[in-house]
């Protein structure tokens, strides 16, 4: 005897559906905003010694005026960098729940990505040279169908990002 199956498609009410406006999001360290700048410090003084080489040794042909423009609109970027990281850090920030888990970041534009945890395929926790040194790290969260981690938490202190990690595979191997 053939079963009959009852299709429902109820509408839902968009009022009643949970804000993440009221959900308490954490902030990354403090100190992440260290390693941020100190990166564009590096990548500025390297230009800076590119355009400086072109400046002195004149091995192109182009007039000194020229180069001193270049590093001019170069070291104005920079600064321009600099501060809209400064105002951006303070929007760099997680949340945590049973089922999902979601990351919100940017200035000019916006972006909060929320992750339910029964998509997520693994959870990895890395850290690069700079990030060791103040015990910094980065929790990626990679979800089905995707080779790049659909959240990538910078700034997280190692040991928090370790239970992080720990919590979240757990999830995970619940919803296995």
């Amino acid at each position: 005897m053939i079963e009959k199956l009852e299709f429902e498609n109820k509408e839902i009410d968009i009022e009643e559906l949970p804000k993440l406006e009221d959900l308490k999001f954490n902030r990354v360290e403090k100190n992440y905003l260290l390693v941020l700048l100190l990166r564009i410090i590096i990548f500025g003084l390297i230009f800076n010694g590119i355009g400086a080489f072109f400046y002195f040794t004149k091995t192109m042909g182009i007039p000194s005026e020229v180069i001193q423009y270049i590093l001019l609109a170069i070291n104005s970027l920079f600064a321009l960098r600099v501060i809209l990281t400064i105002l951006s850090f303070k929007i760099r920030a997680y949340a945590i729940r049973e089922r999902d888990i979601s990351y919100q970041r940017g200035l000019i534009v916006f972006k909060q990505t929320t992750v339910s945890v029964n998509r997520m395929q693994h959870v990895e926790l890395t850290q690069s040279l700079l990030m060791k040194l103040f015990n910094l790290s980065t929790v990626k969260i990679y979800t089905a169908g995707g080779s790049q981690s659909d959240i990538s938490i910078a700034g997280i202190n190692k040991e928090k990002g370790e239970e992080i990690k720990d919590l979240l595979s757990e999830k995970l191997s619940q919803h296995a």
